[in-house]
Parts: structure tokens; C-alpha cells; sequence
């Protein structure tokens, strides 16, 4: 325990010999869990990035509500002229 505690490698080592020494369904299961993490986290980081796209529009469109310029939105949200223009 002490020697994991000291070198992450080993911990890491160990877990991938006990993966090794599953049976093959239990491999299976282990693979289709990890996709399965990876998927969740990579819808889950999506939607952040949806909400802070949409959160630019909306500063966006409170910018160019108070009179600032496209040019000046575009820089203060980091979107596009394009962007700023289609609002």
C-alpha cells in the first residue's frame, strides 16, 4: 500500500493485472462500462459547451441592445462579426 501510495505506476499496474486476469465476458463488461463513461462525459461536455455558446449569444444580444457596435460585441464575447450580424 505504501509503495502505491509513492508511485502511481504501481497502483496503476496492479489494476491492469487484475483486468488482465478477468474472464473474457468480464473484459467485455469492463470495455462496454468504460465506453459507456466516455460517451456520458463527452455528451455532458457538449452540453457545456452548448451553454456557453448560447450564454455569447445572449450577452451578445444584451451588448448590441445597449447600442455597442458589432465590432465591439465581437469583441467582448468573442464571436463572430458574422454572428454578431445574423441577431
Amino acid at each position: 500500500d505504501m509503495l502505491a501510495e509513492e508511485h502511481p505506476e504501481v497502483t496503476k499496474a496492479v489494476v491492469e493485472l487484475k483486468r488482465l486476469s478477468w474472464s473474457e465476458r468480464r473484459r467485455e463488461m469492463a470495455e462496454k462500462e468504460e465506453m459507456w463513461r466516455r460517451d456520458l462525459q463527452a455528451v455532458a461536455d457538449d452540453a457545456r459547451q452548448e451553454g456557453r455558446e448560447e450564454e455569447k449569444l445572449e450577452t451578445a444580444r444584451r451588448l448590441k441592445s445597449m447600442g455597442l457596435s458589432a465590432e465591439q460585441t465581437a469583441a467582448a464575447t468573442g464571436l463572430s462579426l458574422r454572428d454578431i450580424e445574423t441577431l
